[in-house]
């Protein structure tokens, strides 16, 4: 199952624009993008919709929790685990 944004938005709580913050980050994207073997489909040109893989999504999401929500903070280890 895959998720666009504004349904992982709806799914989470967490703002379509903080989603998009977060999955934007170097260090973040470097993780999730799936053409580094991650779980995220990054929009190829603007208007292209992001793809989430939803089991991985809510994991990583649960996972660093945390750390995700401590703002400016995205103090997320160097190879998140079992992603």
């Amino acid at each position: 199952r895959q998720f666009k944004l504004k349904e992982l938005s709806k799914r989470t709580g967490i703002s379509t624009g903080e989603l998009t913050k977060l999955f934007d980050k170097p260090r973040i994207k470097k993780m999730v993008d799936v053409e580094k073997g991650g779980f995220v489909v990054y929009p190829e040109k603007q208007g292209s919709p992001y793809l989430f893989l939803a089991s991985k999504t809510i994991e990583f999401i649960d996972t660093h929790f945390p750390d995700l929500m401590k703002k400016g903070n995205w103090n997320l280890p160097d190879k998140a685990d079992g992603v």
